[in-house]
C-alpha cells in the first residue's frame, strides 16, 4: 500500500509506490471507458496500489479451489 497523509482541507497526499502494476489489456480498456464493471479512477488506484477492492469468492470460485488439488493429484 502506498503512504497515505492527511493534509489540511482533507486531503491526502499519496507517495507513489517504487513499482507500479503494469497496464494489461483490462486495465487499457477500463482506463479508455470500455469496462462497464469499473471506472479509471478504479483502475489508478490499483496500478498506484493505493487502493483495490478484495476478491470475493464465488460458488464456482469455491468449487475450483475445492476440485483442482484433488485433480492435481
Amino acid at each position: 500500500m502506498a503512504d497515505i497523509k492527511w493534509l489540511e482541507g482533507n486531503r491526502l497526499q499519496i507517495a507513489p509506490p517504487k513499482r507500479t502494476k503494469k497496464i494489461t489489456g483490462t486495465r487499457f480498456a477500463t482506463i479508455l471507458g470500455l469496462n462497464p464493471w469499473s471506472t479509471a479512477f478504479e483502475m489508478w488506484c490499483a496500478i498506484t496500489k493505493t487502493f483495490e477492492l478484495p476478491f470475493e469468492d464465488t460458488v464456482y470460485t469455491v468449487a475450483g479451489k475445492t476440485i483442482e488439488p484433488k485433480q492435481a493429484e
